[in-house]
């Protein structure tokens, strides 16, 4: 009689948890109304190339103004939190004075929209890095962010850089000169 009345409980909740999900493709495709989703790409993509330019010329921070210093942003790199603009700016001139060669290529765009004002973008990437002092090295990594639409601007809200065998490449770049 237990396990009768498990099952049955079981079942019921499945059945509330399903009906109650039954209306959101509704709410999706009524938010999706009149959106115009190639111009909302295109318009976050320009910004996300912009910030992929300044890092090819090596001026990181002038990509900067394209990152968003609202207090909710986050912005995480191999493993480090960023909490703000701030934070990571501070991060960046650890490192920074090091490089002297970035070569990002993105191999694909993987684009959700979210809303006309919202985009996650998912960026294979592969690159070529030179750090003084050490061999340039080639290195795949994925990329992914949401850009927000503000003021009739995009900016990037958060980040996430994760590279495959990031250790190996991190001590190959920063790590003891091998003569």
């Amino acid at each position: 009689v237990m396990r009768q009345a498990s099952i049955l409980i079981s079942c019921a909740i499945a059945w509330y948890a399903i009906s109650c999900n039954s209306n959101s493709p509704e709410v999706k495709a009524a938010s999706a109304e009149n959106l115009d989703t190639a111009s909302v790409v295109s318009g976050a993509r320009s910004t996300f190339e912009k910030v992929m330019d300044f890092s090819n010329k090596l001026q990181f921070y002038s990509g900067f103004v394209y990152f968003s210093d609202d207090p909710n942003s986050r912005f995480i790199e191999n493993g480090e939190l960023y909490s703000s603009l701030a934070a990571l700016n501070e991060g960046y001139k650890q490192v920074v004075p090091s490089f002297e060669l970035i070569e990002n290529s993105p191999k694909s765009y993987d684009v959700v929209v979210l809303d006309r004002d919202a985009v996650v973008f998912t960026v294979p990437i592969h690159a070529k890095i030179n750090t003084k002092d050490h061999p340039q090295i080639e290195v795949d990594y994925i990329w992914s962010g949401v850009l927000q639409k503000k003021d009739d601007r995009w900016k990037l809200i958060h980040t996430h850089e994760s590279w495959k065998n990031a250790s190996e490449a991190m001590a190959s770049l920063f790590g003891p000169v091998k003569k």
